[in-house]
């Protein structure tokens, strides 16, 4: 006997007002747990929350407040992995490449 999934009981907007308080590892999950949540991990409005929780300074600093967002006007997942790698380049640089796997 199949039990109806709790998630069908909330709207869409508290999917998304939940899910913006999730990590980009718990959205990729969430994403894949029903079509429901995929669509609810989808919105902007869940990846800008991520990105100012964890990026808020370089946001102020380089992109006047704003998250980069692609030509047609969209931010999504592309503004983080933007940000993360303007983050993570200088430190690759630092370290160097790692060794060669035999």
């Amino acid at each position: 006997m199949e039990h109806p999934s709790p998630l069908r009981s909330l709207t869409p907007e508290l999917l998304v007002h939940a899910l913006s308080f999730a990590d980009a590892v718990s959205l990729l999950a969430a994403s894949r747990a029903c079509a429901a949540l995929r669509a609810a991990a989808n919105e902007e409005q869940v990846w800008t929350a991520l990105l100012w929780r964890h990026h808020s300074r370089i946001l102020r600093l380089l992109f006047h407040g704003q998250p980069p967002r692609e030509n047609d006007g969209s931010l999504a997942k592309a503004g983080l992995l933007r940000v993360r790698s303007l983050l993570e380049a200088p430190r690759a640089a630092a370290v160097g490449s790692p060794p060669p796997k035999d």
